[in-house]
């Protein structure tokens, strides 16, 4: 049965927000005008996993009014990389490969690095998505915090010898995904190590 206190949404229905955006929002503008008359599904809060208590306002937008709001932004659909990945390890040795997720690269990469290698990132050699700048500022998060929680734009890491770099960029281009080296792996201890 459900509360009258709080939406009637699923955690289904936000695993299928990339489908169904519409279909949830409709959803919680009528639970808002049975239960809060007045209210807008754009003042609705969300939690911000991974930073504390804090909570990010669904229509928090940065200074362009063309700019999508965070909450459209939080609903892109996730990129499916497996069909590019398999065709990279048919045509190339591939060493590793992590999908970064929750955790960063700090809590991802290190799973397939080994106890005696280190990761070694260099964060100015791609363009994090701005919405990660804006999740910065809006909640004033520090860099190092901001690298243990999300991915910065960064949602797979293979790791390949140095000289099939280019044939494995080839591969994933072809699948529609931009390449970028963004460090190497070199002796050490299990850890990620940010250049800057």
């Amino acid at each position: 049965m459900s509360d009258p206190q709080k939406p009637d949404v699923k955690p289904e229905d936000i695993r299928r927000t990339t489908r169904d955006h519409a279909e949830v929002r409709a959803r919680l503008e009528a639970w808002l005008d049975a239960h809060q008359p007045g209210a807008h599904v754009s003042e609705l809060v969300v939690p911000s996993s991974g930073m504390s208590s804090e909570t990010l306002l669904f229509d928090a937008t940065w200074d362009d009014a063309d700019a999508p709001t965070v909450a459209d932004e939080l609903l892109r659909p996730s990129v499916i990389y497996a069909p590019a990945v398999r065709a990279l390890i048919d045509a190339v040795p591939v060493h590793s490969v992590a999908h970064i997720t929750g955790g960063g690269l700090p809590g991802n990469l290190n799973r397939v690095i080994g106890d005696a290698a280190d990761a070694v990132v260099d964060p100015t050699s791609w363009e994090a998505p701005r919405i990660f700048s804006e999740l910065q500022r809006i909640g004033d998060v520090d860099t190092d915090e901001m690298r243990r929680v999300f991915n910065l734009g960064i949602g797979m890491v293979v790791a390949v010898p140095p000289e099939v770099v280019a044939d494995a960029a080839s591969v994933l281009d072809g699948h529609g995904l931009a390449a970028a080296v963004i460090g190497e792996v070199v002796a050490g201890s299990g850890r990620v190590r940010f250049t800057s």
